[in-house]
């Protein structure tokens, strides 16, 4: 499953193709607390499976277009992170972006091509987790925003709904 990852100036743009999976009520971004590496079965400190980008202000191309495949073997769900971190991811980032300055709003979402229903999960540089499964507004694509996001590094998984 081929997916677009597009980064618009502090604006961060991803596009994917999600596994089938059930959609629910759209939800708020929600910050989790911090969660050792080893009990989440997430590690950032793993490469990123589709490499990723250093971003300053006024970054040019804008957007920028990567090809992804989301999904894996790691139920999020069970993991424990809080509210709208589900579906199924790699251990290792799908992709990973490093900001060298900080931002007002950092935004990150995709589009499942074909209607089908992907999920977000955010490791920020403060190592809080950040989640979302449906945008608001509607729909089954996910969308996080980070306000006043700070310089460093914020690695992304793609979720889908079946492993």
């Amino acid at each position: 499953m081929k997916n677009r990852l597009l980064i618009v100036a502090l604006v961060l743009t991803v596009a994917t193709v999600a596994c089938g999976g059930g959609g629910t009520a759209p939800q708020e971004d929600t910050p989790v607390d911090v969660q050792p590496v080893e009990e989440v079965g997430l590690d950032y400190g793993q490469n990123p499976n589709f490499g990723g980008v250093e971003l300053e202000s006024g970054f040019m191309p804008d957007p920028q277009m990567v090809s992804i495949t989301s999904g894996g073997a790691v139920d999020v769900g069970a993991l424990g992170l809080g509210g709208g971190c589900t579906g199924f991811a790699t251990s290792a980032p799908d992709f990973r972006v490093v900001l060298t300055s900080p931002s007002n709003n950092l935004r990150i979402f995709f589009v499942a091509d074909g209607g089908e229903d992907s999920t977000l999960i955010i490791n920020d540089p403060s190592g809080a987790w950040l989640c979302n499964d449906d945008a608001p507004g509607g729909g089954w694509d996910p969308q996080v925003d980070v306000q006043n996001a700070s310089e460093g590094q914020y690695d992304i998984w793609v979720g889908s709904y079946s492993s």
